[in-house]
């Protein structure tokens, strides 16, 4: 895969996470800091701590090459549809 190819799959797995944290946020199957409010096992809302708490986000960016602000990022996926 060349440089602008992995680029896209980046921003695409950024994209999908803060869909899937709004999502979480939105139905209350997440606090704000992404701790489960509801008892489940789905590796979505269980994976969201770890991508936006834990170094999971910074890791993307980092790795890719991204110069974008991850505290804003962050800040749009905690948000309700």
């Amino acid at each position: 895969m060349d440089r602008r190819g992995v680029e896209l799959l980046f921003a695409a797995i950024i994209e999908q996470a803060v869909q899937d944290r709004r999502k979480a946020v939105t139905r209350n199957l997440v606090d704000p800091l992404c701790n489960p409010t509801k008892s489940t096992t789905s590796e979505v809302v269980v994976g969201l701590r770890y991508f936006f708490f834990e170094g999971g986000l910074e890791v993307v960016v980092t790795a890719v090459g991204f110069n974008v602000p991850i505290d804003k990022i962050k800040e749009k996926s905690g948000e309700r549809y």
